[in-house]
């Protein structure tokens, strides 16, 4: 393409052959570099300079491969003159001559260094520790930050990268795409295994009619990521909970306002403390303050109780005045006639209208 101009006058008695050698030059050239300028761009930050200097090995290389070109030429000749293209014209070369002889290497022959390659390798990839990205295009000093492109090409050519940048990018792709599933430590019980959500359902509200949206979690790279809705919500683990048990898992929050928790021993789904900080202290001061327990069971016979109260029976005012989780069976019509229904021995107590 960069000779049709030139050659598109050619007639059906002559035959044009483009030949072009291309070679890459050595890597781990200290004078082949990329460094910030004291040239600032529109943005005042510091323009990138490259710096592209051949070493002997590069030079050699370069000089066989125009002699192959020249060989190649005088086989295509077949014995006959032929003739050479120059900066503006074409120059006749006798029969078995090298067109080295009117066309010198160094001499308007080659194409200038930085002009028909491409820029790469400012993030090389490969096994040495001295390279900013592994093999697999991963940064050495960040678990889960990767790179591809140009940038990861440890060397590069004249051609086009980017059927090897493709290329590099789907091999990325599928590594990332392989995921193991996490093996729990010796003893333990894996409630979640980076793969699945198998096991877990999400709570729904059901008494808040345009608040009705608990949100959702995701698996994303094998961790469970909170997608928040209308109100609060919980990932509920349907493994039954053992009497006693070590709860092991890694947390993260992005923001430092961030609310959430991991909440344990409830009932069901059903009951989920929306306002569990709440509970807490409501438990304190409205039940066990008021009790003088004995043993384990008459601790949970109190907690479970409190807990009863607390999500389907109590109103709070942040939910309008209702139930966090009515039961079925718990009226919510008004009238003029109410009953009580206590708990605890009437230490709780909760005031219906009759149906």
């Amino acid at each position: 393409m960069d000779t049709f101009e030139r050659s598109k006058h050619i007639t059906d008695t002559q035959v044009v052959i483009t030949l072009r050698g291309i070679g890459e030059l050595r890597p781990a050239n200290a004078n082949t570099r990329v460094s910030l300028a004291a040239e600032t761009d529109e943005f005042n930050m510091p323009r990138a300079f490259v710096s592209i200097q051949p070493g002997a090995e590069d030079n050699t290389l370069w000089d066989a491969t125009d002699r192959a070109s020249d060989d190649t030429a005088l086989v295509f000749a077949g014995g006959q003159p032929y003739e050479v293209l120059t900066e503006g014209s074409f120059i006749g070369v006798a029969a078995g001559q090298r067109a080295q002889t009117v066309l010198p290497f160094t001499t308007g022959r080659r194409d200038g260094l930085g002009t028909t390659h491409h820029e790469a390798g400012t993030l090389a990839a490969g096994t040495s520790s001295h390279l900013v990205t592994n093999a697999d295009a991963r940064f050495h000093e960040v678990n889960n930050l990767y790179a591809t492109g140009p940038a990861v090409f440890p060397s590069v050519g004249s051609p086009n990268p980017m059927l090897t940048g493709t290329a590099l990018a789907r091999r990325l792709a599928d590594k990332l795409a392989q995921f193991t599933p996490t093996v729990p430590e010796p003893g333990f019980t894996a409630l979640f295994d980076g793969t699945s959500l198998s096991g877990w359902a999400m709570s729904t509200i059901r008494n808040q009619p345009g608040r009705d949206d608990s949100g959702r979690f995701m698996l994303i790279d094998g961790a469970l990521q909170a997608i928040t809705g209308t109100d609060i919500g919980l990932l509920w683990n349907t493994t039954p909970t053992p009497a006693d048990f070590v709860l092991k898992l890694e947390w993260r929050t992005w923001r430092a306002y961030d609310n959430s928790g991991v909440f344990l021993r409830f009932l069901t789904i059903h009951s989920v403390p929306v306002f569990g900080y709440y509970g807490v202290r409501s438990v304190k001061q409205e039940c066990l303050r008021m009790l003088v327990l004995f043993g384990e069971g008459s601790l949970r016979r109190a907690l479970t109780e409190h807990i009863a109260h607390f999500h389907q029976e109590r109103n709070h005012q942040g939910k309008r005045n209702l139930p966090l989780f009515p039961s079925p069976e718990t009226p919510l019509a008004k009238s003029r006639a109410f009953r009580r229904t206590e708990r605890l021995g009437g230490l709780l107590n909760f005031y219906s209208c009759a149906a």
